[in-house]
């Protein structure tokens, strides 16, 4: 809330319209109290009226990046804002406001990689829109590989056996079945 005080001249004048809250242009009467001697300079009516102009202020908001590992899940970055009417996000710049593919949706991303998210806050009428850029970073997650091989021993003795009688163990001795996968 903007006020304008009166100042110890308020003696010689009288300020109406004086209380505003929200950002514009705004009208201050000022109406002098003795026009017997005393006049406005410039002006040859007893009523003044003045611009009064209550700026937009700087909007307040969270950018919140993301890191994460490869973990088949989505992952996202977004805007914390309590003065957004609209948070719109991107693949390309937004600097010079909405253009482009715009959405009010969080953008994704589920695969190991470096993304930038672009967004724009539309703000409320007191505060300024604003615009910047975000960032996901999902890791490659790591991968442990754990191998089981088989050997076989194939003689001439058995060169004429078929495949599907013959078995191979892998390192624990646990037995699994060859058929089609040799040949003789």
């Amino acid at each position: 809330t903007a006020n304008i005080k009166q100042t110890s001249y308020s003696r010689y004048f009288e300020v109406t319209n004086d209380s505003y809250v929200d950002a514009g242009t705004h009208k201050i009467t000022l109406t002098l109290l003795d026009t017997t001697n005393f006049k406005w300079r410039n002006s040859a009516t007893d009523v003044l009226l003045l611009d009064f102009v209550i700026e937009r202020a700087i909007l307040t908001y969270n950018p919140v990046n993301h890191t994460a590992v490869y973990d088949e899940q989505e992952h996202y970055a977004y805007v914390e804002s309590d003065y957004a009417e609209s948070i719109y996000y991107s693949a390309t710049p937004l600097d010079g406001g909405i253009n482009g593919s715009v959405s009010t949706d969080l953008m994704k991303f589920v695969d190991a990689g470096e993304y930038t998210v672009y967004y724009y806050i539309v703000a409320d009428g007191n505060h300024n829109d604003e615009f910047g850029q975000l960032s996901v970073s999902i890791a490659k997650a790591d991968q442990e590989a754990s191998v089981k091989y088989a050997y076989a021993v194939v003689s001439e003795s058995i060169a004429n056996i078929p495949a599907k009688y013959v078995s191979s163990t892998d390192i624990n001795g646990d037995e699994f079945d060859l058929t089609d996968k040799i040949s003789f």
